[in-house]
């Protein structure tokens, strides 16, 4: 991992959306959530077809989209505030 990352646990909901094919150094991707547990206990890791770019072209993309919107549905919505 790089030197700028959470020094403490963070409790915040994180998503992790690792792509199916690898990329990077096998060595370095063996943990599913590449080692960041130890610092976001709560990480979840969401798969996508595809690798690191080729995650967002046409036959890949859509599973990364539904995945981003099932996110997006468990946020918590704002409460309404009156106009003033």
């Amino acid at each position: 991992m790089g030197k700028f990352y959470p020094q403490k646990p963070q409790s915040a909901a994180v998503y992790l959306l690792r792509a199916t094919q690898q990329d990077l150094d096998p060595t370095w991707s063996k943990s599913p959530d590449y080692g960041w547990s130890s610092v976001i206990p709560n990480i979840q890791v969401l798969t996508v077809p595809g690798g690191h770019v080729s995650m967002l072209e046409l036959g890949q993309v859509e599973s990364l989209a539904n995945h981003i919107n099932q996110i997006f549905s468990e946020i918590p919505k704002a409460p309404s505030i009156a106009p003033i």
